[in-house]
């Protein structure tokens, strides 16, 4: 028997008259195409349709991201000084992480929700009193600095999900890992820097879609390779310089005139790969690996699966990006770990099922618009939440109460336009233009949309772990153009100016030693700009378009990616022969 028996006949009454075809975005005011397929997930959910592309729908989920940057802003009852993802313009307020989790919020604050009145207005009240976590640590961060912390040692600017990292800088996705920098979604690696989508890797430089390589420099999609250099497509392979076959003793000799330690040499040899890989390196038509009947790109082991991005063990699903540890019979869904199912429009979520229009969930049953909330069953509007059953907006009721609220709730909601909308953009934690800056720029057009603020990205600028109130004591270009003549260890610590970005950045003690090691010029750009370019390089428009195999020009769908617009493409039967070709 039906526990909300109003709603359930009027959004049937709405599914059963709906018909496939074309509608506009409001966003972008293109016209797209609502399918069977979409209509059939909506039916299953029980949710209404959207004018908004699907595309856009999966770009609003991913606004509820922690993105790259951490800021300087107040405890929200104190009024003392702590380093926070979210940014000190915002209305949302911080407190310690172990001060949030020690702390049932949802006998501090609730409310007596109203059908009758908006529920977004109602709700945004809430996510403005309850406090959010600072850093969203979920483990132990022992002697480190970063967001989404599960379990790291003496690391330093270290983002999104970071499982077992030691040593570690400036990177984004990381697991596994010691020693390593500016890397992005790599895994098992060690002694590394400027990785991008690379596993098992040991004493290699600027390596991208890599995997098993060791002491190898400016690579592109190579498998098991030692002493190469500026090289692609590379498979068991030994002193490979620029795609050409040399003896050891010539390819020492050519290594021995490439000195990256001085900072010219560094930037021409950068500019040559990224021209290399625009030109010469051959990508295939998706990295996928066992994907059974899916479209998208970087999934592995996956099944029936249609336009998901980035994603392992997923099965049944349809429009989501960035899922590990399994998802099953799940649509729009961002930021995804430890299995769910049963999920829709849903960001940051972790082992938790039939859960829909909901952020920041762990281990959460059954919930519909809840945010940071763990542990929780049959909740709906609730911020903050743990270990709670039968709550709306953070007040508790009978489960006979709560049934008829919900139903009363969902009904008017659906009245009103507002049942399957997403948060609006001020209930952002870092701010929606700051959550995806790793991957894409939102349109202005978004944000409006959105309802999303806009913070000034200079305000609360974090340069290192103390604050520092002289914003321009250096800029770039003070920095020694050569490794070598580096004496003087004084501008350690001190804020450098980016120019591009207009905000400091500051080279560690550990930094330095990492690039004498490597006999490697010193980066003049802030971490943001090369985090970015590592996530950049790889296909993460997540969206498909259409192209054609550059050897035998069959049709095919193709990711793009931001920084390789431009690039030689082959269809997989056409790449498969030649990795066989020339290896």
């Amino acid at each position: 028997m039906s526990k909300t028996p109003n709603f359930d006949a009027k959004i049937k009454s709405i599914l059963d008259q709906l018909q496939p075809g074309p509608r506009v975005c409001p966003v972008t005011g293109e016209v797209w195409d609502l399918t069977e397929e979409e209509i059939g997930w909506l039916k299953h959910f029980s949710v209404p349709p959207s004018d908004i592309k699907p595309l856009i729908r999966r770009r609003w989920l991913h606004g509820f991201n922690a993105g790259l940057n951490i800021w300087w802003n107040t405890h929200a009852f104190t009024g003392e000084r702590l380093l926070s993802y979210i940014h000190p313009d915002n209305k949302i307020r911080p407190v310690p992480d172990k001060e949030w989790y020690a702390t049932d919020w949802g006998e501090k604050y609730f409310l007596d929700v109203d059908s009758g009145q908006s529920f977004f207005e109602q709700m945004r009240k809430l996510v403005f009193q309850v406090p959010a976590t600072a850093l969203r640590t979920y483990g132990e961060a022992k002697n480190s600095i970063g967001v989404g912390i599960i379990s790291a040692e003496d690391s330093f600017m270290v983002f999104a999900g970071i499982v077992n990292v030691k040593n570690s800088r400036y990177c984004y996705i990381v697991k596994d890992t010691e020693e390593i920098m500016d890397c992005f979604d790599s895994y098992y690696c060690t002694e590394c820097l400027g990785l991008s989508q690379c596993i098992r890797m040991n004493n290699c430089l600027f390596a991208l879609q890599s995997a098993d390589c060791r002491s190898c420099n400016f690579i592109f999609d190579c498998r098991n390779c030692e002493n190469c250099f500026l090289s692609s497509n590379l498979r068991n392979r030994q002193y490979v310089f620029a795609n050409k076959q040399l003896s050891k003793e010539d390819y020492e000799q050519k290594m021995s005139e490439v000195n990256l330690g001085s900072y010219e040499i560094f930037k021409t040899t950068h500019e040559d790969f990224l021209n290399f890989l625009k030109t010469k390196a051959i990508w295939p038509e998706s990295f996928n690996i066992n994907a059974t009947e899916c479209t998208g790109d970087y999934l592995s082991n996956c099944l029936r699966s249609h336009e998901v991005y980035i994603c392992a063990d997923t099965t049944d699903c349809y429009e989501g990006q960035m899922s590990h540890g399994g998802m099953e019979s799940s649509a729009f869904f961002s930021g995804a770990t430890k299995g769910n199912s049963e999920v829709f429009m849903v960001g940051g979520i972790a082992a938790s099922r039939a859960v829909k229009f909901s952020t920041a969930v762990i281990q959460c049953q059954d919930i519909e618009y809840c945010h940071a909330c763990s542990s929780c069953q049959f909740c709906f509007g609730c911020v903050g939440l743990v270990n709670k059953k039968f709550c709306i907006m953070n007040k508790q009721y009978s489960e006979e109460e709560y049934w008829q609220k919900i139903d009363e709730i969902k009904c008017a909601m659906l009245d009103r336009g507002e049942y399957g909308c997403f948060f609006p953009g001020d209930f952002s934690h870092c701010g929606m233009e700051f959550s995806v800056d790793i991957y894409f720029d939102y349109t202005q057009a978004e944000l409006d949309y959105f309802g999303a603020p806009h913070f000034d990205p200079l305000r609360g600028n974090v340069v290192s772990e103390a604050a520092v109130s002289d914003l321009s004591t250096l800029i770039p270009t003070d920095l020694p153009i050569s490794i070598s003549d580096l004496t003087v260890d004084s501008f350690i610590g001190k804020p450098i100016l980016d120019p591009k970005l207009k905000r400091p950045f500051t080279i560690r003690k550990e930094d330095v030693d990492f690039y004498r090691r490597h006999n490697l010029a010193l980066s003049r750009e802030h971490f943001f700009f090369r985090l970015r370019r590592a996530a950049r390089m790889c296909n993460v428009a997540f969206t498909r378009h259409q192209e054609f195999c550059r050897h035998c020009q069959k049709e095919i769908y193709v990711v793009g990616s931001p920084v390789f617009a431009e690039r030689v493409v082959f269809c997989t039967e056409c790449y498969l022969k030649f990795l066989e070709e020339n290896n």
